[in-house]
């Protein structure tokens, strides 16, 4: 186009030479063709030509237009303002009013100017209900306020373009943002009720699917667990084939077992170790379903998961070594002093910073208690009783200021043992002493009167029988 034009763009006057506005048209045709080319800088300088030469002519409007949408896209805000102000106030009736301040309101948004993108998606979204422009003046005016974090604006803007176009392509988009809008002025349960309505009105599409998830979540954040979960399990139905399913079922599992629902948590966490077998998540969910064998009292199948954890070269650490701990458990459980204490020995082997190496520790030195390995038992049994007041950390990182060793709810067990080890070695003066320390730092303990008892045999042992007494005593009366 641009090839056949030149030849009347080089008749046209140039410089000083008399007016003759023949074809002075052809500027226009010029301008429009580069800006389609994106020739922005050439469409501007054909504009212009055409303002200059017939500032009254059939054209000015499409001119304007063309100057207005080069000069924002070369970053001259202050004539593509200027031009889109002129066609306001002279060609409101123009297509072109529309079409240009749409292509500002768009280059602004993307140059991140939301106050001058609101101003115009504004003028867009005051138009008639039947123009083609005032949905996406509507949509636009809401995001430009979303970005300014004038989220009630935002709010009715989003609400509008569903309300008057609920079959428009941006109305599944706009139900989404109402909601989240929402969501961001901390109005839960009308978010909630919002994403609910887009969900169950654009299922299948994209957008859809962010809503039945933006409901579930605020659901869940209302602690409405049942609602959450029917949810979820919608959200499951009529989208089966999305790419990340295992993370919805994932995120649904975590909700119900931290809800304490166990029974529904394991029929998801199920799904995803069947239909999901290399999933990150599906060894989280071998593991709870492990976890829930266990509470069951079925140990064979909880060991048979765990020991299947134990052996995937591609599970992370730190399930790795939960696994492992709930093995040492299991078997502590069962009295098999031996296979705990293996286990206990390989925690401590692999992970000796781990989450649960205090842990392992216990288990070790109580196997050997169990098994009468008294020499073995009394180092391990000190060290953990001198670690009392050290910090608890997990790969040398702190788990918080002030969670000790002694804060674990198994540490009396270690006064309890160390004593009983002591009575029987006859070592009299080290059962008071330990007892002594264990009324001393935890004189509210539950298991004080497990300690009291052996005081009173040691001392019973020693014939101090006054003093075997009133420990004894305190036993009764605990």
């Amino acid at each position: 186009a641009l090839q056949v034009i030149a030849p009347l763009i080089e008749q046209l006057p140039q410089n000083d030479q008399p007016a003759d506005d023949t074809f002075v048209d052809a500027y226009v045709l010029e301008a429009l063709c580069r800006l389609k080319l994106k020739q922005f800088d050439g469409a501007a300088k054909s504009a212009t030509a055409y303002l200059d030469a017939t500032p009254q002519g059939e054209f000015v409007s499409q001119a304007l237009g063309i100057r207005a949408r080069a000069a924002a896209q070369l970053g001259n805000k202050a004539i593509a303002a200027a031009d889109q102000e002129q066609l306001k106030t002279d060609w409101p009736q123009s297509p072109d009013f529309p079409r240009t301040t749409e292509e500002l309101a768009e280059v602004a948004y993307a140059n991140k100017d939301f106050v001058w993108a609101a101003e115009l998606y504004e003028q867009l979204a005051a138009l008639e209900k039947d123009s083609k422009y005032r949905p996406v003046g509507l949509s636009g005016l809401g995001w430009a306020h979303f970005h300014q974090e004038q989220y009630q604006p935002a709010a009715n803007a989003f609400a509008a373009v569903v309300k008057d176009y609920p079959e428009h392509p941006l109305a599944p988009e706009a139900g989404f943002q109402h909601g989240a809008s929402l969501r961001k002025l901390g109005q839960i349960e009308e978010a909630a009720n919002v994403f609910t309505a887009t969900f169950e009105k654009y299922t299948p599409s994209k957008m859809g699917f962010m809503a039945g998830l933006g409901a579930a979540r605020q659901m869940r954040a209302l602690a409405r667990i049942d609602d959450a979960d029917k949810m979820y399990a919608a959200l499951v139905e009529k989208y089966p084939d999305r790419q990340d399913l295992d993370l919805l079922l994932n995120e649904w599992a975590e909700m119900l077992n931290a809800a304490k629902q166990h029974e529904r948590s394991d029929v998801v966490w199920r799904q995803i170790v069947a239909n999901f077998p290399d999933s990150p998540f599906a060894d989280e969910g071998q593991l709870q379903l492990a976890i829930s064998d266990i509470n069951a009292s079925k140990f064979d199948d909880a060991r048979a998961k765990l020991r299947s954890l134990v052996a995937d070269e591609q599970i992370t650490p730190q399930r790795r070594e939960e696994a492992m701990f709930r093995l040492a458990a299991i078997e502590e459980e069962q009295e098999q002093w031996d296979a705990s204490a293996d286990w206990a020995e390989r925690m401590l082997a692999d992970y000796p910073e781990g989450r649960h190496a205090w842990a392992a520790r216990m288990f070790s030195a109580r196997s050997d208690y169990k098994r009468e390995l008294f020499d073995k038992a009394r180092p391990k049994l000190d060290e953990l009783r001198a670690a009392r007041d050290q910090i608890v950390t997990v790969d040398g990182t702190p788990v918080s200021d002030s969670k000790t060793v002694g804060d674990f709810n198994w540490f009396p067990g270690v006064w309890i043992m160390l004593a009983d080890i002591a009575l029987r070695e006859k070592r009299h003066d080290d059962v008071a002493a330990i007892v002594e320390e264990f009324h001393t730092t935890s004189p509210k303990s539950p298991f004080l009167h497990h300690a009291d008892e052996l005081l009173g045999r040691s001392l019973s042992a020693q014939a101090k029988f006054e003093e075997a007494r009133a420990a004894f005593q305190r036993v009764t009366e605990s």
